[in-house]
């Protein structure tokens, strides 16, 4: 099932050992590559003082191809298109499903 598009992958994302970042600003794939995105908000509510706050998440998780993904690291750039908009996010988790050839890249705003 396919409802996005993924157009360009930059680098931004640190080393494997996290001392320095790996190929920041390097564009590491453009192109059109189909993936499935799911947008939910994530809210919590804390309470103190004369009541609660509540605070919500956009959370967007981006399902692609395998073989994409091993090109993404944390803290990278992607670019896709979905419902009509064009969206730059910045990676902030990545989860590898190496069985069935997929990865859920996940992008929140703080």
């Amino acid at each position: 099932m396919v409802n996005a598009t993924v157009t360009l992958i930059v680098g931004g994302g640190a080393a494997e050992d996290y001392d320095s970042l790996a190929g920041a600003d390097t564009q590491r794939w453009a192109g059109s590559q189909g993936g499935y995105v799911r947008e939910e908000i994530l809210s919590e509510v804390t309470s103190g003082g004369q009541g609660g706050t509540l605070t919500e998440v956009r959370v967007t998780r981006l399902a692609v191809d395998l073989a994409l993904a091993d090109l993404v690291q944390r803290g990278d750039s992607v670019t896709y298109t979905y419902a009509g908009e064009t969206a730059t996010r910045t990676v902030r988790s990545l989860a590898r499903y190496r069985m069935v050839g997929t990865a859920t890249l996940t992008f929140w705003d703080e």
